[in-house]
């Protein structure tokens, strides 16, 4: 894959949002890890004295006939990240992220009111600089220009933000085309410039607790693709293929394409990489692989 290029970092953007999507694996297995150690103590009960959680989202679902709720739960109160009056909202690294807010976020899953299992997303956003210092970024509202969001000189864009309600994250989808609308997307990362990198997050029928989604060749390794590429993969279930990175695409000197598909909760992701000539086209295949 061609590195992508940035602009300085936001202040509040993990390093994550800047580092390619391939040095991810350490985080999977922190990530592994952490579930590991939850799944051992899913039976013990919440201790009285426990504070009432910080829910930023949470969504009503029934799995094989029984009902569940899901809620991504912050752990302490988040903090302001691509915030509105700031100078970097508007800027490459925050695209997804602006107007959005920061910290330690779980996914939880409760049946009766009973929590049976958790997931920190912590670990997704860690780079190889500072797994221990993750934290997740998440949009709380979407920048939009038609309230005039797009002026900078506006002093009153911050407290209008602020009053506007958040919205929805567990927007729950049939990626994997298993028969179940059970996942969601996460975006973990930004690329130049706009690119939105997403994860999958939820469960399935080969895989039935929490988890991050991967291709049948890569279960070891959570799948990034951008946004627009998880919604081919929701809405077709033949192989389609669609350009990843264009000839020309911030100076590069090859083209990627990625053949999509999801059948019978199974997801593939071929990648093929074409060299570029003069004239930015495409040009012959140097290479293929599966992600």
């Amino acid at each position: 894959m061609v590195a992508a290029a940035h602009l300085p970092a936001a202040p509040g953007v993990p390093a994550s949002t800047r580092a390619p999507r391939r040095r991810r694996l350490v985080a999977a297995l922190c990530l592994a890890v952490g579930l590991a150690g939850t799944h051992a103590g899913l039976a013990a009960s919440a201790p009285a004295s426990k504070p009432a959680p910080l829910i930023r989202d949470q969504r009503e679902l029934t799995i094989d006939g029984v009902p569940e709720l899901w809620r991504l739960e912050w752990t302490s109160p988040p903090q302001p990240s691509c915030e509105a009056g700031s100078p970097y909202w508007y800027t490459c690294p925050c695209a997804g992220f602006s107007f959005g807010e920061r910290g330690q976020l779980d996914l939880v899953r409760l049946r009766a009111g009973r929590e049976i299992e958790r997931m920190p997303l912590a670990p997704l956003f860690a780079s190889d600089d500072d797994a221990e210092g993750a934290e997740v970024v998440l949009r709380r509202v979407e920048p939009t220009h038609a309230e005039t969001d797009g002026d900078l000189e506006d002093e009153q864009l911050a407290d209008r933000v602020r009053a506007r309600p958040s919205e929805p994250v567990l927007e729950l989808a049939d990626y994997d085309h298993d028969g179940r609308a059970t996942e969601f997307l996460l975006q973990v990362e930004s690329e130049s410039c706009g690119k939105r990198i997403m994860v999958a997050i939820g469960v399935s029928r080969g895989e039935p607790e929490l988890h991050v989604f991967h291709t049948e060749e890569h279960p070891e390794e959570p799948l990034y693709l951008r946004s627009d590429h998880w919604q081919t993969l929701r809405d077709e279930v033949s192989p389609v293929r669609e350009v990843d990175w264009p000839c020309g695409d911030h100076a590069s000197p090859i083209e990627t394409e990625l053949e999509l598909s999801a059948t019978r909760g199974g997801i593939s992701v071929h990648e093929r990489v074409y060299g570029c000539g003069d004239l930015d086209e495409r040009q012959e295949l140097m290479d293929e692989s599966d992600r």
